[in-house]
């Protein structure tokens, strides 16, 4: 009978996970049935210098196994273990030894890719979060359902060159904190929004935006903070358009790399609203136009 204890699905996310310990059957593989499913993982390696490494010098006691799912269909999908697997391919391995777990559900071999993913190494948020996306994680469909309503497109390593018809994003780190379900890392720059508050700045952002825009972190992290401390920011949206995206998204850059919730926010304030509010981090050398008489003062949220 197998047994089940509770762990946690992903290290830096409080909410607990059922973890089944699946009894592995080790054995040699023919390279040829070993796939790698790149709708949770990527199209590509992610470093082909390690691969030419391994294939080089390949060594079968360093290779150690590789963990490898069997579907219901009897198909064998790697999820731990993607570089050996090319590496073997250039080293002209006919066989490679592996440890095949007998999981017929496709939400669980998710699980164990990212368990194996996260623990040790870093894997891309954008790619962490589609993974999560696609095991039918019930805080990462319930995010991505709200960025695609606000009009955007959530991508990854996989599609971030692809056109899209509508504006993308790629700062999933900045989503998730905003959302209340980041990193205590960055909880530091950007602490959680109400969901509402959070969908209208996408909202904002997915009308001012051309389509397949990609849709930088200041920008993301600017409009949040606007929005949140001025909820009538929508009725200036004729002076945003105006103001046109490439200088909106211009000023949000200026507060320079790891932008903070507020710098981002008043950095945008500062071409929105024609002033210069204290303590906005703008790089040296950008400059502020005086406001124009037809436009209006914002009244700030009491």
């Amino acid at each position: 009978m197998q047994q089940m204890h509770s762990a946690r699905m992903f290290p830096w996310e409080p909410k607990q996970a059922t973890v089944i310990n699946e009894k592995p059957e080790p054995t040699d593989v023919p390279i040829q049935l070993l796939n790698i499913d790149t709708t949770y993982q990527a199209l590509a390696p992610r470093n082909p210098r390690l691969i030419r490494e391994i294939g080089k010098s390949f060594d079968l006691a360093v290779f150690g196994r590789l963990r490898v799912a069997r579907r219901e269909n009897g198909a064998l999908f790697v999820v731990d273990g993607r570089h050996r697997l090319e590496g073997g391919k250039i080293a002209g391995c006919m066989l490679l030894p592996c440890d095949i777990y007998d999981v017929h559900d496709r939400k669980r071999e998710i699980e164990i890719f990212l368990a194996c993913n996260t623990r040790i190494r870093k894997v891309p948020q954008g790619m962490l979060f589609m993974a999560e996306v696609a095991a039918g994680d019930g805080q990462a469909v319930a995010l991505n359902r709200l960025v695609q309503d606000a009009g955007l497109a959530v991508v990854d390593a996989n599609n971030a060159k692809q056109q899209f018809a509508v504006p993308k994003i790629a700062c999933i780190g900045a989503l998730k904190s905003l959302y209340g379900v980041g990193s205590p890392s960055y909880a530091k720059r950007a602490t959680p929004v109400p969901p509402e508050q959070l969908n209208t700045a996408l909202e904002m952002i997915a009308e001012l935006a051309p389509p397949n825009a990609l849709v930088t972190e200041h920008a993301t992290l600017g409009f949040v903070w606007l929005v949140h401390n001025y909820p009538g920011l929508r009725s200036h949206m004729k002076r945003l358009w105006d103001l046109g995206w490439p200088r909106i998204d211009m000023a949000a850059r200026a507060v320079g790399p790891r932008p903070k919730l507020e710098d981002a926010g008043k950095a945008l304030l500062a071409v929105i609203d024609f002033r210069r509010p204290d303590k906005a981090r703008l790089a040296p050398g950008v400059e502020l136009p005086a406001p124009p008489d037809f436009l209006p003062p914002m009244a700030r949220a009491a």
